[in-house]
């Protein structure tokens, strides 16, 4: 039964799942290699100090925590004072207990930047102006849900059959206009593609045959039993040049492409200035 008490709604939900799968499978790996190391000891004991006793790998912990109830209640707290809205925070959370504490300084306050000094990590959620009035940061990436209703009018197929083996970039510091950038080594078959399961406008580059049909590489080892066996050949270190500026057609039809579609298509040209 759902509770009005966000102290005992915001609560910790045990180890993710990526960390479950990462500590079986390194469990298993080595369960595997303690049987060999115990077979080549017994069978050659007067060597055994020569073996390396097998280690486990170490895996990160994760935490599943349910956090989106502050957040929410965050958001429902924009644009009020920033003092008043922290002593709420203290009231509502008690700091004399572990659960308090981790959820109010390792993630409220740690998320809510009050100064214009760098933080210990990458991104704030919030910050607070010059006014001391609690502001929200402008999302940079869209919700999935937004980004899957902008994939339903943008079919990233044929924005991939489109851009062919080209990518865009800016025109030098002229940011009002764009241009086609080419493979600068002319026999490299390569050509923009998309797998088609990716929401967020990721279009990628690989390497072609002679018949367009992307080649792939075949795997030694795979991480999990449900892995792909091959991998795609993606383009990493093949140098692009500058060929040409976008003519009228081409260029409204990329300024017409969703906007985190056209980030993620300049962030791949080599010159973006």
């Amino acid at each position: 039964m759902a509770t009005r008490s966000l102290a005992r709604t915001v609560i910790e939900g045990g180890r993710c799942g990526y960390y479950k799968s990462e500590c079986n499978e390194s469990i298993r790996a080595q369960r595997a290699a303690n049987r060999v190391y115990l077979r080549a000891v017994a069978n050659d004991p007067e060597h055994a100090e020569d073996h390396v006793e097998p280690r486990r790998k170490v895996v990160s912990v994760c935490f599943k925590d349910k956090l989106h109830p502050i957040y929410k209640f965050l958001d429902s707290k924009v644009g009020r004072n920033w003092d008043t809205v922290r002593s709420e925070l203290f009231a509502k959370f008690d700091t004399r207990t572990t659960p308090g504490r981790h959820v109010l300084f390792d993630h409220l306050l740690r998320d809510v930047r009050e100064s214009l000094e760098p933080l210990d990590h990458e991104y704030a959620k919030y910050f607070v102006d010059a006014e001391g009035t609690l502001c929200k940061e402008k999302d940079h990436y869209p919700s999935y849900r937004q980004a899957r209703r902008a994939a339903a009018k943008c079919d990233l197929n044929k924005v991939a059959a489109w851009l062919g083996y080209r990518k865009v970039g800016r025109l030098g510091g002229n940011s009002a206009r764009f241009a086609w950038f080419v493979p600068a080594r002319s026999g490299s078959l390569v050509r923009a593609f998309h797998e088609g399961h990716h929401a967020y406008g990721e279009i990628i580059y690989v390497y072609t045959d002679e018949t367009g049909k992307p080649l792939r590489d075949e795997l030694l080892t795979v991480p999990y039993p449900w892995s792909p066996r091959t991998r795609l050949r993606i383009v990493r270190d093949l140098p692009f040049r500058q060929c040409g500026t976008l003519n009228a057609r081409d260029e409204a039809h990329f300024r017409a492409l969703p906007a985190h579609v056209q980030s993620k298509l300049l962030e791949m040209a080599p010159v973006n200035v």
